[in-house]
């Protein structure tokens, strides 16, 4: 094989090697896209943890209903400190509702195992 042939064939497989490594990174990077993805979404978070999720928006429910009642004009005013207000009973009540589902599937499987 003369020399350029054998650059030739060098180049091949590097391109190859250099598309495969591509691959792997792209792959890569959609699995970390993914994680970060479902480590933002706050309903995995409620999922995973209802208890402290319920305790967690029950103490910042108090802490902004007292903040925001202090002076009076946030409170009237609306906007931004009723919406901040509406998400946190929305995540408190998806956060009760995740763990009322987990008890009592949890209870029903534990009966139809103690059944068999």
């Amino acid at each position: 094989m003369d020399p350029i042939e054998e650059l030739q064939a060098r180049r091949r497989a590097l391109e190859r090697e250099l598309a495969r490594v591509r691959e792997d990174v792209e792959v890569s990077l959609e699995g970390l896209r993914e994680e970060l993805r479902a480590g933002l979404d706050w309903r995995r978070w409620v999922r995973r943890w209802p208890v402290g999720s319920l305790l967690l928006t029950g103490v910042l429910g108090f802490w902004l209903s007292s903040a925001l009642g202090r002076g009076g004009r946030a409170r009237s005013s609306g906007g931004i400190g009723q919406m901040i207000l509406r998400q946190l009973i929305g995540a408190l009540t998806d956060s009760l509702a995740s763990w009322l589902r987990k008890q009592v599937t949890d209870r029903l499987l534990s009966r139809s195992e103690n059944r068999r």
